[in-house]
Formats: C-alpha cells, structure tokens, sequence
C-alpha cells in the first residue's frame, strides 16, 4: 500500500510504503530507481520452502523421505540448482505514485513484526518541483 502526506514541518510531500514480506525471508535490501519512481525489494526465499526434511517433518505424523511426493521435489531443486547454500531470490517491485528524492538522508524505513506477519514501512521525500521555486529567494538584486 502507497500513500502522501504532507509534511507541515518540512513543507514537503512524503510517500509512504508499507508492504508485506514472507516470512523468514533473508538478505532483504531495498533500492530506488534512478527515475525515483519505483521501489524495489530484493530477498533470499526461506529455508523452509526450499529443504524438504524442514518442510515435510514438521507434522507429528509427517511424510516419509521416500514418498513420491518429496521425491518430486526434491528433483526439481535439484533441476533447478537450489539449495540450501543456493536458496533462490526473490524480487518486489512498488511503482511509487510521485516521485521520490534517492539521497541518503531523504527517506527512512523500519522492519516490523505483529503476531506472524513481517513488513517494511518506508517515508521518502517526494521529489519538489514546485516548492523549490515558491520557497526560494528568487530576487534578484544590482549592487
């Protein structure tokens, strides 16, 4: 979810994101398109969804190694090179509703959990076109 506010303190607009992250997800980072207009998540899926002995034993009456079902799994991962040292990525794009300034400084963000749920709360300071101008001394003076 996107949304702007104005910030009265500042005089500048602020987008804010909050978004979901599967849980146990590792290596999350985050980046700014050049144009600003996009947010993007990357992440490192996890363990749970890629080792079959950690997906399937977790029930007291938990599946064999050798049902079909694992077996099949356990091909694909291996079709696919995944691994527990080669865990795959995952990648979330947000377009962003204005745009946003990319310098250090200009936006913050917070990891949070609530009961099961992971997400990420993000503020960046929208780009200013017209406040630069209004709130600029724009005069010009001959000495």
């Amino acid at each position: 979810m996107t949304w702007v506010h104005y910030d009265n303190v500042e005089k500048v607009d602020i987008v804010n994101v909050v978004l979901p992250v599967i849980s146990g997800s590792e290596n999350v980072d985050f980046n700014l398109s050049e144009d600003g207009m996009m947010l993007i998540i990357d992440f490192t899926r996890p363990t749970l969804i890629v080792v079959p002995r950690v997906l399937f034993c977790r029930k007291a009456n938990s599946v064999p190694m050798t049902h079909p079902r694992i077996s099949a799994m356990s091909a694909e991962l291996v079709k696919q090179a995944i691994s527990e040292k080669a865990k795959p990525t995952g990648c979330i794009i947000v377009r962003l509703p204005v745009k946003v300034q990319r310098e250090v400084g200009t936006w913050e963000y917070e990891g949070m959990r609530m009961n099961d749920t992971d997400a990420i709360l993000f503020s960046f300071k929208a780009f200013q076109k017209r406040a630069v101008i209004e709130d600029a001394n724009t005069k010009v003076t001959f000495k």
